[in-house]
């Protein structure tokens, strides 16, 4: 069975400093602070004596905008997207399935589950990596996540201390942010032999395996 980890790149735009587009705002600072938080380890991580395979390596890392992610399951007939007739130059996508994470768009206030066709309303914005696992693990991962769901306490706006050096201070275990959700549902279906933990978007699309793809062309 299928499972994809879907990302979502932010894109800076002076719009965002209305104040009814706040939560792009908060794209562009979460992209911006892990972009500097990770960058140095990123740096010593990729190092070569390839100087050009080097800065290549740190210009990809740059250029991975990722400031949310989401758990991505298909429908009932394994199904994520379809294809439909093109009208003029550009494919009609339709999305299927369900997303999970913990977010405050659309009114959400925490962890929570919508259709994919309400989470990509711009999917020349997002990319996923997508993985095959058992239907027990996937059922494990199911019923984790629904749990989550139904227990939530809201947005872990203070698991932010993570990005800060101060997650072992100001904590809250009841609560998730996006990353940490679908980092720990890695973990739930053995992508991951890690204990649970908080990560950034940016770092959790490096330590998941396997290469980034486009949901469509943009």
């Amino acid at each position: 069975m299928k499972v994809r980890f879907l990302f979502y790149k932010a894109k800076f735009e002076w719009r965002s400093f209305l104040k009814t587009r706040k939560i792009h705002l908060i794209d562009d600072a979460i992209n911006v602070w892990t972009l500097l938080i990770n960058l140095p380890g990123v740096v010593w991580q990729e190092r070569s004596w390839n100087v050009k395979k080097w800065g290549k390596a740190v210009w990809q890392f740059i250029k991975e905008c990722y400031s949310h992610v989401e758990v991505w399951l298909p429908d009932e007939y394994g199904r994520f997207y379809d294809e439909a007739e093109s009208l003029g130059h550009f494919p009609v996508h339709a999305y299927f399935g369900t997303c999970y994470t913990s977010t405050m768009r659309d009114d959400e206030k925490g962890t929570c589950s919508r259709p994919a066709s309400e989470v990509i309303k711009h999917p020349e914005r997002w990319e996923y990596k997508e993985f095959d696992i058992t239907p027990w693990q996937y059922h494990i991962g199911l019923v984790w996540m629904q749990k989550q769901v139904k227990l939530n306490k809201g947005y872990g706006f203070k698991n932010y201390g993570r990005f800060f050096g101060l997650g072992k201070i100001i904590y809250d275990r009841w609560k998730n942010i996006c990353s940490q959700f679908t980092h720990n549902y890695a973990v739930m279906v053995f992508i991951f032999s890690m204990p649970f933990k908080i990560v950034s978007p940016r770092r959790l699309s490096r330590l998941l395996p396997g290469k980034m793809q486009r949901l469509i062309d943009a």
